[in-house]
């Protein structure tokens, strides 16, 4: 959550992952901001909702989806700027190296 911020900005985010096991994970965000003078909203708010999927196909590569969708609520003011959107992602993620915050895997063992 930032209030106040950058030209008297709010907005808030709060999202939940479910994770069944290592390969998928299945996730929601519930999204509210306004920003008065850099994107122009004004005394209006944009509300958003999204879901996002992944699937690990490699310890290295996993395929990720969102999609999201942002609504104005210009009940208090005339309606300056339209903010109504949909959006989607469809992408493949490649790590390179490690993750410096996660547990280091268990190497094979060699059997002599």
């Amino acid at each position: 959550m930032d209030v106040g911020a950058g030209a008297a900005r709010s907005e808030g985010d709060v999202g939940v992952r479910w994770e069944p096991g290592d390969r998928v994970y299945l996730g929601a965000l519930v999204s509210a901001w306004q920003s008065i003078f850099e994107f122009r909203v004004g005394t209006e708010r944009v509300y958003g909702f999204g879901l996002d999927a992944g699937v690990r196909l490699r310890p290295d590569l996993r395929v990720v989806g969102d999609i999201a969708t942002y609504r104005t609520d210009a009940s208090r003011s005339a309606l300056t700027t339209d903010w109504n959107q949909r959006r989607a992602t469809l992408r493949l993620e490649w790590s390179v190296g490690g993750d410096p915050g996660a547990p280091a895997l268990p190497r094979a063992r060699r059997a002599w």
